[in-house]
């Protein structure tokens, strides 16, 4: 949820749809394993549809 700590409307109003979303991921690994994607720098997540506070700004969204 870092990557909405800029406003908590968004964790209180999308947080149930985040956890159903994570259960399900975890729910079913061999999606994740084929499909899934975690943006990554020097090997520590920093990302999934979003990124940590800590590294926004540095272009590491944008394609």
């Amino acid at each position: 949820m870092d990557g909405y700590s800029f406003d908590n409307r968004w964790q209180k109003c999308f947080e149930p749809n985040w956890i159903e979303f994570d259960n399900f991921f975890f729910d079913n690994l061999e999606i994740a394993d084929k499909y899934g994607f975690i943006t990554t720098l020097d090997g520590e997540p920093i990302g999934h549809n979003c990124i940590v506070t800590r590294y926004k700004g540095n272009g590491y969204g944008e394609i």
